[in-house]
């Protein structure tokens, strides 16, 4: 990636927190005053403000998922809930969090293709949000299908939902060497798992964030969406 691209995102919050905070003051004593009457421009400041909260929030929680896949709660295991079971469900917790950071995100390209009046400007975003669509798709989809309309499954976690079903059950309860086989190969499986998604989600994380600093250089620097918004709503 171009090195003018890398970090872009955090130099165009810092640059949209300064401009904003006027509006932000008057939304925030606009809850003591139901009079207060706001313009078209500080209307759309503080709706793409809210958005882009959103994303920087979703963006946040991205980086604590290489730390719950790592790890699980004894206390949710002598309830029933295994660390195999934990294990899925922050996979999947993680899946489901980058389908929304992607609508997000298109919520954020829907609003400034709607109020941006140049149809030049209006078919470069619809390009760049086709860009962006592709970047999650890569991610999301599983054997064809996005992982929010199925659940993520592979053969590994077949298997170790199989070896754990065995633990469980009362099937050669008197052989101890078999059971003690399954409990250690399940116990590999997950540790070569947790050490695989580590890798895959820090990479998947870099590759979404280089995108988004991507994006919003060309939408916000070089295209100069906003201040053309700006200019219409003035």
């Amino acid at each position: 990636m171009s090195e003018k691209y890398i970090g872009y995102r955090k130099i165009f919050i810092k640059w949209f927190l300064k401009i904003s905070n006027k509006s932000l003051k008057k939304s925030t004593k606009a809850k003591l005053n139901k009079k207060t009457i706001f313009s078209d421009k500080e209307k759309f400041i503080l709706k793409i403000g809210q958005i882009l909260a959103e994303l920087e929030s979703q963006l946040e929680l991205l980086n604590f998922f290489p730390v719950f896949i790592n790890s699980s709660s004894y206390n949710l295991e002598k309830k029933g809930f295994s660390k195999i079971a934990q294990f899925r469900y922050h996979l999947e917790c993680y899946f489901s969090e980058m389908y929304i950071l992607d609508q997000r995100l298109d919520r954020l390209m829907r609003i400034l293709t709607k109020n941006i009046k140049a149809k030049t400007e209006k078919e470069k975003l619809n390009i760049i949000r086709r860009k962006q669509h592709q970047i999650f798709d890569n991610l999301l989809k599983v054997g064809g299908f996005h992982v929010h309309k199925r659940k993520y499954q592979d053969d590994d976690l077949y298997h170790m939902g199989l070896l754990e079903q065995y633990m469980k059950s009362n099937i050669d309860i008197k052989n101890i060497k078999k059971k003690n086989y399954a409990k250690k190969d399940l116990k590999i499986y997950l540790n070569n798992n947790r050490s695989k998604w580590k890798k895959t989600i820090n990479n998947n994380n870099k590759y979404v964030k280089d995108g988004i600093d991507k994006f919003y250089h060309l939408i916000f620097k070089e295209l100069k969406i906003l201040d053309k918004i700006f200019k219409y709503l003035s």
